[in-house]
């Protein structure tokens, strides 16, 4: 999978991803930290890459219209311990059988997620 980070996702996490196979490029690796909402989507679009965030904002599907995207991970873990954000992300690889998050919206909380595909 290729993904964007957003630029609260932190560097430990993006490492994780990255050790554990997945292409990730990070916004903060692009000098582009504090560009707005609009311009991360925008970007992830751009780069044909699923956006990795930890910004309930992202969750909103009409602001953010998950078919119109490569895909979301909306991460809300509180608080965010590295172990269980690590823990998720990789529960959710596991078990989603996803090869493809196009057009897909992920809520992931410390007991599981839930996909909108709207």
């Amino acid at each position: 999978m290729r993904f964007l980070a957003d630029e609260n996702v932190p560097s430990r996490i993006v490492s994780h991803l990255v050790e554990t196979g997945h292409d990730v490029v990070d916004v903060k690796e692009l000098n582009a930290s504090r560009i707005s909402d609009n311009e991360v989507v925008n970007l992830a679009k751009k780069q044909e890459r699923a956006l990795i965030t930890f910004d309930k904002h992202f969750a909103n599907i009409l602001q953010y219209p998950p078919r119109e995207t490569c895909g979301i991970i909306v991460v809300r873990i509180h608080p965010s311990i590295w172990e269980d954000v690590t823990k998720a992300l990789d529960r959710f690889f596991k078990e989603s059988n996803f090869d493809d998050l196009k057009g897909k919206l992920v809520v992931l909380t410390k007991k599981g997620y839930r996909i909108s595909l709207k």
